[in-house]
């Protein structure tokens, strides 16, 4: 059976197994001072068992010894759970880390992670709860004294956050909890944030970190198709957006989530349908459950993500949200890019880079402009549409009508946008209205 394990599973299941017979034998090496304090396993540089110390002489003796680090996630908001060891909390009081902690002398670390869980936040799970990740040597200073420990990481995925009737932890340990993203993590681990407990070994920031984004994203690709808008949302707060500076160059790649409660600029695609003969605007209604502009009017848009072209951003949108399944690429004219701010709720900021395309209509693929009765809503974005005439969207636009329930950019970039829009949709009447007219 032993010989079947994978090579990674053989590693951990002898190292426990050596824990387990050799203990008795270490046992008889203990140090009489030391009969009272918490027993931890000694190891030489290479990780084999020398001798079972006290806590204190560990420390004080910068011995290499067993620790345990849990990182509980929550996999459907994408999000990590944070603990802040307390001011008596030894080592690393008052930094915000996961839970963390010794390994007992002779025990697997699994049982200590389970023990390590329940005494900080309370929190009780099964053996199957918890995933081992990886194991890493990591030594560092702390107020003087060498810590040299030997990692092992876990997860607990979870499917929902935890709230403050789900926890009690344990003040002696820890004095508050907080939940945060892989990409804030990352920031505190670059920058060396001081309130953060920061390993100083490479590979376990660049393992956890990568292990914790595949793990996030893996889970919401294998979610099933649901159309509720709740489920809607969280599928794509985990869409990877490009980050953009304010003169447009690409940065790092974000969450949508991340990039719209940080308020910074990424790309959109703003999709018009123009029907020449009526010279109106097809616009749609967002779901009233939506958290940003519920139940308001605006064109087709669609986020553009990490390193996808706006083009086919747009033509996903037309094809998905109303069911345009005729239409092609090629029936989309770019018209032109404009930096765009929108208020959304909670005092969030949305900051859009936003590529403008038109669908003219008549053309081959829309011989006439559709129906609403024959458009198919994608109802995590469109519950509704109706036509506009351009004259009396440019009123709106320009200040001159009242229309709370359209979504209008802010003045910083409403002025540009409406000058090149109605002026691109005015000069198509124009060159429609020439094509008709008798020789």
């Amino acid at each position: 059976v032993f010989s079947l394990l994978p090579p990674l599973s053989r590693t951990i299941a002898l190292r426990n197994i050596c824990y387990f017979v050799l203990t008795p034998m270490a046992v008889a090496g203990h140090d009489e001072d030391e009969q009272e304090e918490f027993k931890m396993d000694t190891l030489d540089d290479s990780l084999c068992l020398l001798k079972v110390r006290g806590q204190g002489t560990v420390y004080e003796r910068a011995h290499w010894h067993r620790w345990v680090h849990v990182w509980v996630l929550d996999l459907t908001g994408a999000s990590v759970l944070l603990v802040q060891r307390s001011q008596q909390a030894i080592p690393f009081r008052g930094l915000w880390t996961c839970c963390m902690g010794p390994v007992a002398e002779g025990e697997p670390s699994l049982l200590s992670a389970q023990k390590i869980l329940a005494r900080d936040l309370k929190l009780q799970y099964d053996d199957d709860r918890f995933e081992f990740l990886f194991s890493c040597k990591d030594a560092q200073v702390w107020e003087g004294t060498w810590l040299r420990h030997c990692i092992d990481v876990y997860i607990v995925p979870l499917t929902k956050s935890l709230n403050s009737e789900d926890l009690g932890f344990e003040h002696d340990c820890v004095s508050d909890v907080r939940y945060t993203t892989v990409n804030e993590i990352a920031s505190a681990f670059l920058t060396g944030d001081p309130s953060y407990v920061i390993s100083q070994c490479p590979e376990y920031n660049y393992r956890l970190l990568r292990s914790l984004n595949k793990l996030f994203i893996d889970y919401h690709k294998q979610r099933p198709a649901d159309d509720s808008d709740d489920e809607r949302e969280h599928h794509q707060a985990m869409q990877l957006l490009d980050r953009l500076t304010e003169t447009g160059e690409v940065g790092e790649a974000a969450t949508k989530g991340e990039v719209h409660r940080q308020s910074e600029w990424h790309r959109q695609a703003h999709i018009w349908l123009f029907d020449l003969e009526s010279g109106s605007v097809l616009l749609r209604q967002k779901p009233l459950r939506r958290k940003n502009f519920g139940g308001c009017w605006n064109c087709l848009n669609a986020l553009v993500e990490a390193g996808e072209s706006s083009t086919m951003a747009a033509f996903q949108s037309l094809k998905e949200d109303i069911g345009l399944r005729d239409c092609q690429p090629s029936d989309l004219e770019f018209v032109f890019q404009c930096k765009i701010e929108l208020q959304a709720v909670e005092d969030c900021l949305l900051r859009q880079v936003a590529d403008v395309y038109c669908v003219l209509i008549p053309r081959e693929s829309l011989p006439k402009a559709p129906a609403i009765s024959d458009l198919r809503f994608h109802s995590g974005e469109c519950v509704a549409a109706r036509y506009m005439p351009v004259a009396e969207l440019e009123d709106i636009w320009r200040g001159k009508q009242e229309a709370d329930d359209l979504i209008i950019p802010l003045d910083s970039g409403r002025v540009e946008y409406a000058d090149r829009l109605f002026f691109y949709f005015r000069q198509q009447l124009r060159k429609a209205q020439k094509a008709l007219a008798p020789p």
